[in-house]
């Protein structure tokens, strides 16, 4: 099967790992060249995108495309006001071309519910990002309040707060916001129409009480109305779909079964940058990629929330409570069992947001080699996370490969070494060092302090690899902290196969 991807932007996790997985599954997947795509607040060359897109189609079986990327530019483009609405929906009218031309294309889109403040660029746009994600929670509150009490409180802390943010700031938030709103009920028609075969519409960062809770059930009722339940879905996430939907594609809607194992009965926990308990989201990723739950089935989701409230990586570490070294030990052998039995054992490690938790994975590699994992996630958000698991579950094809270990290698060199241990002391070095960690100018600085501090934690890597140190290369590629390149380096030499 040939595949196209036009991933949301040009960042390792939305455009490298679709390709990791696609090469584990062995689908042949063909995207645009990274020079095409953008640089962090440099949106893609749309035309040449668009001219991309329109030649790959000719000779692909189905098509995994990013709303985003074709009429934005990009994610951190579709957060600003570069393109007025009638030019995104002349854009998204390519897909119509392109369906009347190849009727047999199966085209899986990707759209996103905008977040609930602004994007992060740099540490002036951190502030404002903390309140417009306040000024959001207020907007929900007015409009839900039924007490005129209560709505007018809310309505004064939401002048104080609409006082303090920049007018540019907020009225291009707003504007784009409006915008977007318009081109997710437009991708609904396409839908409808059958233009596409699934849509993705996926919330990306958020809370609970936030402005796009009016949004999704304006387009719940859409999709209710249109009666695509079947073929539409809405939850949390974002960076993880390419991922997904290049599986669903290979899948042919083929189904899959996984037993889903909780290692702790927190099982109705709300995620960090989520809205609704995490086991919703479970539900509904699995269902968009023809994922059945059952009982004794050989490949098994371990799932490893928090004790109570999830912590956090970003921008500093915040820990509620943590597990006892027990519970741990509990844990941990509950997977060693399951490995001993036969079982592919998947580890989904929630308790934290934006990296794993070390204490429990150097408990786990006490018990076994942590490459007897068939596959691990814990990176960014728990919807990111649970998007990449599932996603190598479905490429993995029920085999631990040396190419699918190797990939469940970097994702524990990534997810959980570099970002709960390397990055949190990189950052510390690299504000030391006058720089940005939102958007530094130059990467030489930064690349060379996070190698030092992947040098400091070996000793901690090579506990977890069971007492040998794969070799890797770690790169940035956008001006900032918050995501690497990280690859075990091929071809393997001894040494790796060693480990793996």
């Amino acid at each position: 099967m040939k595949i196209c991807l036009l991933p949301i932007d040009s960042r390792p996790c939305t455009s490298v790992l679709p390709q990791q997985l696609a090469a584990i599954r062995g689908i042949e997947l063909i995207s645009p060249p990274r020079s095409l795509l953008g640089y962090f607040k440099q949106p893609s060359q749309q035309k040449e995108v668009a001219k991309w897109l329109a030649k790959a189609c000719v000779q692909c079986d189905a098509a995994v495309i990013s709303i985003e990327q074709l009429l934005y530019g990009g994610l951190i483009a579709s957060r600003q006001n570069i393109h007025s609405l009638e030019e995104c929906l002349r854009a998204l009218e390519q897909l119509r071309i392109i369906k009347k031309a190849h009727p047999n294309l199966k085209i899986f889109a990707n759209n996103i519910l905008m977040r609930t403040t602004i994007s992060t660029v740099s540490e002036k746009s951190f502030k404002w990002w903390k309140q417009v994600s306040e000024f959001s929670r207020l907007k929900y509150e007015v409009a839900m309040s039924e007490d005129m009490q209560n709505s007018s409180v809310y309505s004064t802390e939401l002048k104080k707060i609409q006082s303090q943010i920049p007018e540019a700031v907020l009225e291009q938030y707003l504007t784009a916001r409006r915008r977007n709103r318009k081109i997710n009920r437009a991708c609904l028609e396409l839908a409808h129409e059958n233009i596409f075969e699934q849509l993705l519409i996926l919330q990306e960062d958020c809370s609970k009480r936030g402005i796009q809770q009016l949004e999704q059930k304006e387009l719940e009722t859409a999709i209710t109305n249109l009666k695509l339940e079947h073929k539409v879905f809405l939850h949390n996430g974002t960076d993880e779909a390419g991922m997904e939907q290049v599986l669903t594609a290979a899948l042919s809607k083929r189904q899959m079964k996984i037993q889903v194992i909780w290692l702790y009965d927190n099982t109705n926990f709300m995620a960090k940058y989520e809205d609704r308990p995490f086991g919703q989201n479970l539900a509904s990723h699995m269902r968009a990629m023809n994922i059945t739950p059952q009982e004794n089935a050989k490949d098994c989701l371990f799932i490893l929330p928090p004790v109570d409230i999830q912590g956090d990586y970003c921008p500093k570490r915040i820990c509620f409570k943590d597990f006892t070294p027990e519970q741990r030990s509990k844990m941990a052998e509950k997977i060693v069992t399951f490995v001993r039995q036969g079982y592919r054992c998947f580890l989904l490690d929630l308790a934290y947001a934006n990296g794993g938790d070390p204490a429990f994975m150097q408990c786990l590699a006490q018990m076994m080699p942590l490459t007897k994992l068939s596959g691990y996630a814990s990176w960014n958000t728990a919807s990111n996370s649970l998007g990449t698991i599932i996603g190598q579950i479905a490429a993995s094809r029920g085999e631990n490969s040396v190419a699918n270990q190797r990939f469940t290698a970097e994702r524990i060199l990534d997810d959980l070494i570099y970002q709960s241990t390397v990055r949190q002391e990189a950052e510390r070095r690299i504000l030391d060092a006058g720089l940005d960690m939102w958007g530094f100018t130059g990467t030489d600085t930064a690349q060379q302090i996070i190698d030092e501090s992947f040098t400091k934690n070996r000793p901690l890597i090579v506990r977890l690899f069971g007492g040998r140190m794969p070799r890797f290369a770690a790169t940035l590629y956008w001006p900032r902290t918050f995501e690497l390149e990280i690859r075990v380096l091929e071809p393997l030499d001894k040494e790796i196969e060693e480990i793996l």
